[in-house]
């Protein structure tokens, strides 16, 4: 089955600028109309239908469950959307190695991210201390050589436009700044090799006419000066490169990656705006800033998407385990899903217990993975065990820390678990559930 959905008529036509792949469908098989976007059926559009202003939605598939009772809506998502998928260290002579590794997966985002992994607990390693960071371009990344043990890892997007269009050979399809500047810097990132477009800066009074910038053709964008595009003068391109152009004290400066490759004294250059003209076949430039910022306020003609994502960070604890010790965590934990230490239901399992200073937190009905956090007023060693109603132990591990003693475990399976820890001060007893 398939659907449509027409993006300009809704009151506020907010899903217009989000009609490309950032648009979902949630189903709710239950009927009851409780649409959130981490359980129920999620639906990612395929391409728009421009000339009709439709937003399509392919392989439906509706009442999975039998029941009849299917309800739907319609949302979009302007943040940022991933998955991180860890795998264990080997072991060699009984000992870890340092060659785990976690794959990033974009669900929905914009092409460009930047990403920090740091400490959370890892033997040798201080709390905090960055391990991996950069920026990756595409929906796939990996981080390699990890240890075991727990990282925070950080994925974050620009922010700025993400523009989609369709031109001619004429480049009569056009999108311009409202406003005008007297100096400053436009970026952009390339989003592939593939299409035809002059991005740059015109005076603010004549008519459409790019003086300085760049004059992008499939993998080579040529320098702009004085309205002319040269054919010598050119930088080759391939996708996830940054491209610069900016104004300064009567100079234009011509970036690739940071690095200038070419510069232009413009001495009757004054007030200015930024402008993009679309050549034959399909446009996408993405990450786009001027002064740092998206802009908010575009004078467009012809088949033309302008996106404008959220700036955005989304953090996640990530446990990379060990074949050396098949009790150790392995999966991902969301931080906005913590567990507090007291009695409550939380996706089906419970934590109780009485004991303020010894609490176990954790989302271990969708990973089995749990934090036990020992408090003391006088530093001791510990040991963390987890058993099983039958009495067997599942888990056994020392505890790491000054005061505050920490460990993470995992549990095999659901059922009800005892978990203690025990110290020359004394012994402390939790009780989870998971289901």
């Amino acid at each position: 089955y398939m659907a449509e959905l027409s993006y300009d008529l809704t009151p506020d036509r907010e899903f217009s600028d989000y009609c490309r792949k950032r648009t979902v469908m949630l189903i709710d098989p239950s009927g009851e109309g409780d649409f959130d976007i981490n359980s129920n059926s999620n639906i990612r559009c395929s391409k728009p239908d421009m000339t009709r202003g439709k937003t399509i939605f392919r392989n439906i598939l509706w009442d999975a469950d039998g029941s009849g009772s299917d309800v739907f809506t319609f949302a979009y998502y302007d943040g940022i959307s991933y998955d991180a998928t860890p795998t264990p260290s080997s072991c060699e002579n009984g000992v870890p190695r340092n060659d785990g590794y976690i794959d990033i997966g974009i669900n929905i985002g914009t092409p460009v991210y930047s990403y920090v992994l740091s400490v959370d607990t890892v033997a040798g390693k201080v709390k905090g201390e960055t391990i991996a960071r950069g920026t990756f371009f595409g929906d796939t990344h990996r981080i390699t050589n990890l240890a075991p043990g727990a990282y925070a890892l950080s994925v974050s997007q620009g922010g700025g436009n993400e523009i989609y269009a369709t031109g001619n050979a004429l480049y009569t399809s056009y999108s311009h700044d409202t406003r005008t500047y007297l100096s400053g810097d436009i970026s952009w990132t390339v989003n592939d090799t593939k299409s035809n477009y002059r991005v740059g800066l015109e005076p603010s009074l004549t008519d459409e006419i790019t003086q300085y910038g760049f004059d992008v053709r499939g993998d080579k964008a040529h320098i702009i000066t004085g309205g002319y595009t040269s054919l010598t003068k050119y930088v080759t391109i391939k996708p996830g490169d940054v491209l610069n152009v900016t104004v300064r004290n009567m100079q234009v400066t011509y970036k690739l990656n940071g690095q200038t490759v070419h510069h232009e004294y413009v001495w009757s250059l004054r007030a200015w705006r930024f402008c993009i003209k679309y050549g034959k076949g399909e446009t996408h430039i993405t990450d786009l800033t001027v002064n740092g910022t998206p802009v908010t306020s575009f004078t467009t003609r012809g088949n033309v998407q302008i996106e404008t994502p959220k700036k955005c960070t989304t953090t996640m604890t990530v446990y990379v385990g060990s074949e050396c010790d098949a009790s150790m965590p392995n999966g991902t934990q969301a931080r906005e899903n913590h567990v507090g230490s007291s009695d409550r239901q939380a996706d089906n399992s419970f934590i109780s217990g009485e004991d303020e200073n010894f609490t176990v937190n954790g989302n271990g009905s969708t990973t089995g993975i749990y934090e036990a956090k020992l408090t003391q007023d006088k530093p001791s060693a510990a040991t963390l065990m987890v058993f099983d109603v039958s009495g067997k132990l599942v888990v056994s591990r020392q505890m790491t820390g000054e005061s505050v003693k920490q460990a993470d475990f995992k549990v095999p399976a659901s059922g009800v678990y005892v978990v203690k820890a025990i110290s020359e001060n004394g012994e402390h007893t939790r009780k989870i559930s998971v289901k």
